[in-house]
Protein backbone atom coordinates (compact mmCIF):
# COMPACT_ATOMS: atom_id res chain seq x y z
CA UNK A 1 0.00 0.00 0.00
CA UNK A 2 3.15 2.59 1.00
CA UNK A 3 4.59 1.85 -2.68
CA UNK A 4 1.43 2.61 -4.10
CA UNK A 5 1.07 5.51 -2.46
CA UNK A 6 4.41 6.32 -3.41
CA UNK A 7 4.25 5.85 -6.79
CA UNK A 8 0.89 7.88 -7.12
CA UNK A 9 2.83 10.39 -5.74
CA UNK A 10 5.89 10.13 -7.78
CA UNK A 11 3.59 10.05 -11.13
CA UNK A 12 2.33 13.19 -9.87
CA UNK A 13 5.39 15.02 -9.64
CA UNK A 14 6.09 13.76 -13.17
CA UNK A 15 2.92 14.64 -14.66
CA UNK A 16 3.32 18.31 -13.13
CA UNK A 17 7.10 18.70 -14.47
CA UNK A 18 5.69 17.47 -17.71
CA UNK A 19 2.84 20.45 -17.28
CA UNK A 20 5.65 22.94 -16.35
CA UNK A 21 7.58 22.89 -19.14
CA UNK A 22 4.72 22.34 -21.46
CA UNK A 23 3.18 25.57 -20.27
CA UNK A 24 7.05 26.91 -20.30
CA UNK A 25 7.42 26.14 -23.51
CA UNK A 26 3.97 27.80 -24.82
CA UNK A 27 5.37 31.03 -23.02
CA UNK A 28 8.48 30.83 -24.52
CA UNK A 29 6.70 30.83 -28.29
CA UNK A 30 4.22 33.49 -27.39
CA UNK A 31 7.11 35.62 -26.30
CA UNK A 32 9.33 35.06 -28.92
CA UNK A 33 6.31 35.45 -31.91
CA UNK A 34 5.13 38.68 -29.78
CA UNK A 35 8.86 39.81 -30.18
CA UNK A 36 9.28 38.95 -34.03
CA UNK A 37 6.25 41.34 -34.34
CA UNK A 38 7.69 44.08 -32.85
CA UNK A 39 10.80 43.71 -34.72
CA UNK A 40 8.89 43.83 -37.61
CA UNK A 41 6.46 46.56 -36.67
CA UNK A 42 10.13 48.63 -35.58
CA UNK A 43 11.76 47.70 -38.75
CA UNK A 44 8.93 48.33 -41.42
CA UNK A 45 8.65 52.07 -39.17
CA UNK A 46 12.55 52.14 -40.15
CA UNK A 47 11.83 51.37 -43.76
CA UNK A 48 8.79 54.30 -43.84
CA UNK A 49 10.74 56.86 -42.52
CA UNK A 50 14.40 56.34 -44.74
CA UNK A 51 11.96 56.05 -47.82
CA UNK A 52 10.34 59.22 -46.78
CA UNK A 53 13.63 61.33 -46.49
CA UNK A 54 14.83 59.86 -49.66
CA UNK A 55 11.75 61.02 -51.78
CA UNK A 56 12.24 64.67 -50.09
CA UNK A 57 15.50 64.68 -50.99
CA UNK A 58 14.89 63.55 -54.44
CA UNK A 59 11.63 65.71 -54.82
CA UNK A 60 13.53 68.64 -53.54
CA UNK A 61 10.30 69.45 -51.52
CA UNK A 62 10.58 72.80 -49.32
CA UNK A 63 8.68 72.63 -46.16
CA UNK A 64 9.21 75.74 -45.03
CA UNK A 65 6.91 77.76 -48.19
CA UNK A 66 3.59 76.17 -49.37
CA UNK A 67 2.80 78.84 -52.24
CA UNK A 68 5.94 78.54 -54.59
CA UNK A 69 7.11 75.01 -54.45
CA UNK A 70 8.59 73.25 -57.51
CA UNK A 71 9.47 70.06 -57.19
CA UNK A 72 11.69 67.52 -59.42
CA UNK A 73 9.26 65.90 -61.09
CA UNK A 74 11.69 64.65 -63.84
CA UNK A 75 13.53 62.50 -60.70
CA UNK A 76 10.14 61.62 -59.01
CA UNK A 77 8.83 59.68 -62.08
CA UNK A 78 12.21 57.80 -62.96
CA UNK A 79 11.99 56.11 -59.31
CA UNK A 80 8.36 55.50 -59.37
CA UNK A 81 6.24 56.42 -62.47
CA UNK A 82 2.93 55.89 -60.99
CA UNK A 83 3.63 59.39 -58.81
CA UNK A 84 0.51 61.77 -60.09
CA UNK A 85 0.85 64.64 -57.18
CA UNK A 86 2.35 65.81 -53.92
CA UNK A 87 0.55 66.37 -50.89
CA UNK A 88 1.58 68.84 -47.86
CA UNK A 89 -0.52 69.89 -44.84
CA UNK A 90 1.24 72.79 -42.65
CA UNK A 91 1.57 72.00 -39.20
CA UNK A 92 1.52 68.40 -39.29
CA UNK A 93 3.59 65.53 -40.74
CA UNK A 94 1.78 65.21 -43.61
CA UNK A 95 4.25 65.82 -46.38
CA UNK A 96 4.40 62.47 -49.32
CA UNK A 97 4.31 61.85 -52.73
CA UNK A 98 0.43 60.57 -53.93
CA UNK A 99 0.41 57.52 -56.32
CA UNK A 100 -1.77 55.84 -57.77
CA UNK A 101 -1.90 51.90 -59.15
CA UNK A 102 -3.82 49.98 -61.20
CA UNK A 103 -6.45 48.81 -58.00
CA UNK A 104 -6.72 50.32 -54.76
CA UNK A 105 -5.70 47.66 -53.41
CA UNK A 106 -1.95 47.29 -53.92
CA UNK A 107 -0.78 50.81 -52.35
CA UNK A 108 -2.65 49.70 -48.98
CA UNK A 109 0.46 47.47 -48.41
CA UNK A 110 3.06 49.20 -50.22
CA UNK A 111 4.98 51.96 -49.92
CA UNK A 112 5.80 54.55 -52.76
CA UNK A 113 8.52 52.49 -53.15
CA UNK A 114 6.31 49.66 -53.89
CA UNK A 115 8.00 47.85 -50.79
CA UNK A 116 5.89 45.39 -49.03
CA UNK A 117 4.84 47.79 -45.44
CA UNK A 118 1.65 47.75 -43.87
CA UNK A 119 1.64 51.62 -44.03
CA UNK A 120 1.12 51.43 -47.19
CA UNK A 121 1.09 54.85 -49.36
CA UNK A 122 -0.73 57.91 -50.01
CA UNK A 123 -2.47 56.78 -52.97
CA UNK A 124 -5.32 58.32 -55.28
CA UNK A 125 -8.29 56.16 -56.33
CA UNK A 126 -7.13 54.55 -59.94
CA UNK A 127 -10.72 54.95 -61.33
CA UNK A 128 -10.10 59.00 -61.86
CA UNK A 129 -7.74 60.56 -64.01
CA UNK A 130 -4.56 61.58 -62.09
CA UNK A 131 -4.42 65.46 -63.00
CA UNK A 132 -7.05 66.54 -60.58
CA UNK A 133 -10.02 66.90 -63.60
CA UNK A 134 -12.58 65.19 -61.80
CA UNK A 135 -14.83 66.61 -60.06
CA UNK A 136 -13.81 65.02 -56.97
CA UNK A 137 -10.51 63.50 -56.59
CA UNK A 138 -10.71 61.23 -53.44
CA UNK A 139 -7.10 60.32 -52.20
CA UNK A 140 -6.55 57.52 -49.63
CA UNK A 141 -4.20 57.03 -46.64
CA UNK A 142 -3.80 54.73 -43.30
CA UNK A 143 -3.89 56.66 -40.00
CA UNK A 144 -0.33 54.69 -38.92
CA UNK A 145 -1.15 54.93 -34.67
CA UNK A 146 2.71 56.42 -34.47
CA UNK A 147 1.63 59.27 -36.93
CA UNK A 148 2.62 58.99 -39.91
CA UNK A 149 0.77 58.88 -43.58
CA UNK A 150 -2.76 60.48 -42.78
CA UNK A 151 -2.92 60.17 -39.34
CA UNK A 152 -2.73 64.21 -38.93
CA UNK A 153 -6.07 64.14 -40.53
CA UNK A 154 -7.58 63.88 -37.19
CA UNK A 155 -5.89 66.83 -35.83
CA UNK A 156 -8.81 68.93 -37.88
CA UNK A 157 -11.51 66.91 -35.89
CA UNK A 158 -10.36 70.24 -33.35
CA UNK A 159 -12.36 72.82 -34.32
CA UNK A 160 -9.04 75.72 -33.22
CA UNK A 161 -7.26 73.75 -35.59
CA UNK A 162 -10.24 73.31 -38.06
CA UNK A 163 -10.40 77.21 -38.41
CA UNK A 164 -6.72 77.96 -37.69
CA UNK A 165 -5.42 75.95 -40.98
CA UNK A 166 -8.07 76.78 -44.49
CA UNK A 167 -5.86 74.86 -46.83
CA UNK A 168 -3.61 72.20 -47.94
CA UNK A 169 -1.82 72.31 -50.92
CA UNK A 170 -1.48 69.88 -53.74
CA UNK A 171 1.43 69.77 -56.13
CA UNK A 172 1.57 68.19 -59.99
CA UNK A 173 3.62 68.22 -62.42
CA UNK A 174 1.39 70.25 -64.88
CA UNK A 175 0.09 72.84 -61.87
CA UNK A 176 -0.32 73.36 -58.49
CA UNK A 177 -3.20 74.13 -55.44
CA UNK A 178 -4.46 75.40 -52.57
CA UNK A 179 -7.52 73.47 -51.44
CA UNK A 180 -9.90 75.50 -49.17
CA UNK A 181 -11.00 73.11 -46.15
CA UNK A 182 -14.68 73.02 -46.09
CA UNK A 183 -15.18 69.80 -44.25
CA UNK A 184 -14.26 67.03 -42.01
CA UNK A 185 -16.28 64.24 -40.62
CA UNK A 186 -16.47 60.49 -39.10
CA UNK A 187 -18.57 58.56 -40.92
CA UNK A 188 -18.95 54.68 -41.81
CA UNK A 189 -21.63 55.51 -44.59
CA UNK A 190 -18.76 55.50 -47.34
CA UNK A 191 -21.17 55.04 -50.39
CA UNK A 192 -22.17 58.44 -49.81
CA UNK A 193 -19.02 60.04 -48.77
CA UNK A 194 -16.87 58.43 -51.54
CA UNK A 195 -18.92 59.35 -54.29
CA UNK A 196 -16.56 60.08 -57.47
CA UNK A 197 -18.69 60.46 -60.41
CA UNK A 198 -21.92 62.36 -60.91
CA UNK A 199 -24.44 62.22 -63.68
CA UNK A 200 -25.36 66.02 -63.47
CA UNK A 201 -24.52 69.27 -62.12
CA UNK A 202 -27.38 69.19 -59.81
CA UNK A 203 -26.66 65.39 -58.87
CA UNK A 204 -22.68 67.13 -57.86
CA UNK A 205 -24.51 70.52 -56.45
CA UNK A 206 -26.64 67.88 -54.10
CA UNK A 207 -23.16 65.69 -52.96
CA UNK A 208 -21.53 68.93 -51.57
CA UNK A 209 -24.36 70.05 -49.29
CA UNK A 210 -24.47 66.65 -47.94
CA UNK A 211 -20.92 67.26 -47.14
CA UNK A 212 -20.95 70.71 -45.51
CA UNK A 213 -24.13 69.66 -43.76
CA UNK A 214 -22.05 66.57 -42.44
CA UNK A 215 -18.83 68.77 -41.14
CA UNK A 216 -18.40 68.87 -37.53
CA UNK A 217 -17.77 72.77 -37.81
CA UNK A 218 -18.45 75.66 -40.55
CA UNK A 219 -16.01 77.17 -42.85
CA UNK A 220 -17.94 79.96 -44.80
CA UNK A 221 -16.64 79.47 -48.42
CA UNK A 222 -18.84 79.86 -51.82
CA UNK A 223 -18.72 76.74 -53.83
CA UNK A 224 -21.03 75.04 -56.97
CA UNK A 225 -21.53 72.29 -59.34
CA UNK A 226 -18.46 74.37 -61.40
CA UNK A 227 -15.48 73.86 -58.75
CA UNK A 228 -13.37 70.80 -58.32
CA UNK A 229 -12.78 69.31 -54.95
CA UNK A 230 -10.24 66.80 -52.96
CA UNK A 231 -11.31 64.61 -50.65
CA UNK A 232 -9.43 62.34 -48.11
CA UNK A 233 -9.88 59.43 -46.25
CA UNK A 234 -8.22 57.57 -43.60
CA UNK A 235 -9.10 55.52 -41.00
CA UNK A 236 -10.57 56.56 -37.46
CA UNK A 237 -10.34 55.58 -33.75
CA UNK A 238 -12.59 56.86 -32.33
CA UNK A 239 -14.06 53.80 -31.66
CA UNK A 240 -13.14 52.68 -28.15
CA UNK A 241 -9.73 53.37 -29.49
CA UNK A 242 -9.82 50.54 -32.04
CA UNK A 243 -9.68 50.47 -36.01
CA UNK A 244 -13.50 50.26 -37.26
CA UNK A 245 -15.71 50.63 -40.05
CA UNK A 246 -15.41 54.39 -38.91
CA UNK A 247 -13.77 57.03 -41.00
CA UNK A 248 -12.23 60.35 -41.31
CA UNK A 249 -13.27 62.12 -44.42
CA UNK A 250 -11.60 65.69 -45.44
CA UNK A 251 -13.09 67.54 -48.34
CA UNK A 252 -11.42 70.77 -49.53
CA UNK A 253 -12.36 72.78 -52.62
CA UNK A 254 -9.10 73.12 -55.41
CA UNK A 255 -7.95 76.40 -56.59
CA UNK A 256 -5.04 76.80 -58.92
CA UNK A 257 -2.07 78.27 -57.31
CA UNK A 258 -0.85 81.11 -59.92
Amino acid sequence: MIDYYRNGCGGMKILKKVCYYIVFLAACVVFLYSGYQLYLIYSQNFQESKELKEWKEISKVDETSNDSIQLDWKALKEKNSDIQAWIQIPDTEISYPVVQGNDNAFYLTHTADKVENYVGAIFMDYRQKPNFEEKNTMIYGHNVLHGSMFADIEKFKDETFFKNHPYIYIYTPDKNYKAEVFSIYTTQDTSSSYDLFYQSDDEYAHYLQMVQEQSDFTREIRIGANDHIVSLSTCSYERNGQASELRYVLHAKLEELK
